[in-house]
């Protein structure tokens, strides 16, 4: 076994753990498994996908493979915007590396230390919109030893960057699946706006529907740059600051006079409503009392530096100890239409859980664009107490209560891989998807169905 995970997932037993660190060892290795009968590999990056599971696989009797010492940055190009980054890369390591450039990336509010293609590939949201929009190309090690490239990849010649191609896109094939192992990954860089400015307003949770449904429509008349966030009580508590109200970040990008003009608008807006109050607005990269709005203000003008700040505040350890931590951490992910009917609705039946666990559930809503929100769903819990079992309890009764609202995870953990097979629009993808595995890993060499089933 491999120890503790910070979810306190069951832990699997482990046929070996193995750390490559050049793309040749990896290459080997699949090589040698490929000939021995039984073996089943499992590759992570750095291993960091804390609340869903951590370094741990579906099934047992695997063999890990840590890509971590794989972690080259190939190239950046900052005349087109891209970088050619391996597994082991992170998100904190790309971002110093492009500090004082016109280029930033698109980071998420985990750790600095996570990893860029990991969080990618099983198509994480960073503060700009979701990471698979960022994925440019992949290079990926089949089974039979075979190394491809799909998507979009640099040339002798300066192409235009289209990752879709043309004909059927191959490029999507290795997100959230277990069809190869990815060796390295094209990675879109974002040009840094002329000016970007933060803003944070408050409101009380009597005016959650009110507040979301004038949120959204903002956001359809464009008036925020990047994902609207709304972190409410419990999840500012969670992080380190005042757990008494909702708090919305907004961040304002573009032509100086353009964000003047919108914050200018939004504070005419604030002023004149019963709903929201105590606007502030800064530049992005002014820091304050609050790691929320510190996190928020840094990473949304690719800063890493305030990411761990964050972590810290919420578990008390570094990133290496987060897994080893005295206080767990687990995360349930769905997509919920973006309305404040639907808003109110996941908070009745936070409430219908805390009535009967007594866990309480903090969320994090995430617009990521005009219709649709990914709501971070954040359990605190004591491992050495009553509340550890109590939390994976009201895990099991968010997955059932969600689920029968129609709101659906998009990502998923592993003690619940089973619930893929209740996610999709039509129970036939699943055959057409088994009939890509067959094609692609006939001997199933490659473990992890956390989406496969």
């Amino acid at each position: 076994m491999m120890g503790d995970n910070v979810s306190q997932f069951r832990q699997r037993k482990l046929n070996g753990h193995i750390k490559p660190t050049s793309v040749a060892d990896v290459e080997l290795l699949v090589t040698l498994a490929s000939h021995h009968k039984g073996i089943k590999l499992h590759a992570v990056s750095t291993g960091y996908n804390w609340g869903l599971g951590s370094k741990e696989d579906v099934n047992d009797e695997r063999v890990l493979i840590t890509m971590a010492g794989l972690n080259n940055i190939r190239d950046i190009n900052l005349e087109q915007g891209y970088a050619v980054i391996e597994p082991g890369v992170s998100q904190g390591q790309l971002a110093t590396k492009l500090a004082g450039e016109q280029w930033m990336i698109n980071l998420t509010a985990s750790s600095a230390h996570s990893s860029l293609l990991g969080n990618s590939l099983d198509r994480g949201v960073g503060l700009r919109h979701q990471r698979i929009k960022d994925l440019l190309g992949l290079e990926v090690l089949l089974s039979n030893g075979r190394k491809v490239k799909v998507g979009w990849w640099p040339s002798s010649q300066t192409t235009p960057i289209y990752p879709v191609g043309v004909g059927p896109s191959l490029l999507h094939l290795f997100t959230q699946s277990n069809f190869g192992i990815i060796t390295a990954g094209v990675f879109k860089l974002l040009p840094k706006p002329d000016a970007s400015k933060v803003v944070k307003i408050e409101f009380e949770q009597p005016f959650l529907r009110e507040a979301i449904d004038e949120l959204k429509y903002w956001s359809t008349q464009g008036l925020n740059s990047g994902v609207l966030k709304v972190y409410d009580n419990r999840a500012n508590e969670t992080y380190g600051c005042d757990g008494k109200k909702f708090t919305v970040h907004l961040c304002i990008d573009g032509m100086e006079v353009d964000v003047e003009n919108k914050c200018s608008l939004i504070e005419s807006l604030i002023e004149k409503s019963h709903i929201f109050n105590n606007c502030q607005i800064k530049n992005s990269g002014e820091y304050s009392q609050d790691t929320v709005s510190n996190l928020v203000s840094a990473a949304h003008n690719g800063d890493s530096s305030q990411n761990d700040i964050l972590l810290h505040a919420t578990l008390g350890e570094n990133h290496d100890k987060v897994d080893t931590s005295e206080f767990g951490w687990i995360f349930f992910l769905p997509l919920l239409p973006f309305s404040g009917e639907s808003i109110t609705k996941a908070y009745q039946i936070f409430e219908d859980i805390y009535q009967k666990t007594k866990i309480r559930c903090g969320a994090t809503i995430n617009a990521l664009d005009e219709s649709v929100i990914d709501l971070v769903v954040a359990i605190r819990f004591n491992k050495n107490s009553s509340e550890a079992e109590r939390a994976h309890t009201a895990l099991d009764m968010l997955y059932d209560m969600f689920h029968a609202a129609g709101f659906r995870p998009y990502r998923l953990d592993v003690d619940h891989s089973d619930w893929s097979r209740h996610l999709l629009s039509d129970p036939q993808t699943r055959e057409i998807i088994a009939s890509f595995k067959e094609a692609i890993d006939p001997t199933h060499l490659f473990s992890n169905d956390r989406y496969q089933g």
